[in-house]
């Protein structure tokens, strides 16, 4: 049986085009804290490229755009370095107004094919 690893250090990466998925990622982050969790919080934004700093674990953030994820996300994906050989556990999360229905979870699991194929040795889970 695998232990499970401590957690002490987080990046949250999310992208918020309205605003909404902003104030989840803070209060994620509140939350973290409170937990005495060190917390890197980074914004997704056009050009930006992902980054390691020593996080523990990567937890992905992004609203529910016609069913997917938005295009940005796939090129803040696309732009991992290849042949990452550190292995970092990670958690996509989709925000939705509609709820836990199929369409709104369904587009967790393109994110984390494209991450799995992006990053060598990335442990992806998608957290409910």
């Amino acid at each position: 049986m695998e232990m499970p690893r401590k957690i002490s250090k987080v990046k949250i990466a999310y992208f918020s085009g309205t605003g909404g998925t902003a104030l989840v990622a803070d209060t994620l982050e509140r939350k973290l804290i409170g937990r005495e969790i060190s917390v890197i919080k980074s914004e997704i934004r056009a050009g930006n490229r992902p980054s390691s700093d020593g996080e523990d674990l990567l937890i992905l953030l992004f609203a529910v755009h016609a069913f997917n994820a938005p295009g940005i996300v796939y090129q803040w994906i696309d732009s991992f370095p290849g042949n990452n050989n550190e292995i970092v556990p990670a958690a996509v999360i989709s925000v939705s107004g509609g709820g836990e229905m199929t369409p709104n979870t369904a587009c967790c699991l393109s994110s984390i094919c494209k991450l799995e194929k992006r990053t060598t040795g990335l442990f992806m889970k998608r957290w409910s």
